[in-house]
């Protein structure tokens, strides 16, 4: 496999996993509408986030995450419910100065959500890392910075656009949309909580 086809290989990998709606995928969306701001300061934190994950799986630390499955699901639960009501009071006055102020810091919703999100792990230790071994298989070391720039570069094409539109659509529905949109994540995010807890019950 060449460089080229690799690059478009693990890109749409990345792309695939990205679009599927999820935890950040919400996230992009209530951040980026209450402001463009805060959007990116959530782009910013997943990326960070996944810096860290690639590191560990580079270094082989990924596999050792699979003995703390319960740990992570059980922090991930705990994160969503934090977002859930942070997303519900935003709703409840999008365009209050304070509520903003409150909402806390957007880097760390993105950075602690991407660190904290099992799914997203287990994807990564198990796809990601056997689409990396095919890399490795026939670029050699690097396949490592190819994986990297691509999952990275689909994380800013994906969830930049989710941040955009949701920005953008604010402004031309107007604060209602932000609200929808906060109370719609806030639901979002509690569902995801209470899977992540069911699958802690059948553990």
């Amino acid at each position: 496999m060449q460089l080229l086809d690799y690059l478009l290989y693990a890109s749409l990998a990345c792309i695939v996993i990205f679009l599927v709606p999820g935890p950040l995928f919400f996230l992009s969306l209530s951040e980026g509408a209450l402001s463009l701001r805060r959007g990116l300061g959530v782009l910013i934190g997943i990326l960070l986030g996944e810096v860290i994950l690639l590191t560990a799986l580079f270094i082989g630390f990924a596999a050792i995450l699979r003995v703390f499955t319960f740990f992570l699901k059980l922090l991930g639960a705990a994160v969503l419910v934090s977002l859930a009501v942070s997303a519900w009071m935003g709703a409840a006055k999008p365009g209050d100065k304070v509520t903003r102020m409150n909402a806390g810091n957007p880097a760390l919703k993105g950075f602690t959500l991407t660190l904290a999100n099992p799914p997203f792990i287990i994807w990564l230790i198990s796809v990601g890392s056997a689409v990396l071994d095919r890399g490795v298989g026939s670029l050699g070391g690097a396949a490592y910075w190819v994986f990297a720039f691509a999952m990275l570069s689909s994380t800013l094409l994906v969830k930049g656009l989710l941040v955009t539109s949701a920005h953008y659509s604010r402004v031309i529905l107007g604060q209602r949309f932000a609200s929808a949109l906060a109370i719609a994540s806030g639901t979002a995010f509690l569902v995801f909580a209470a899977l992540l807890l069911a699958e802690l019950m059948d553990l």
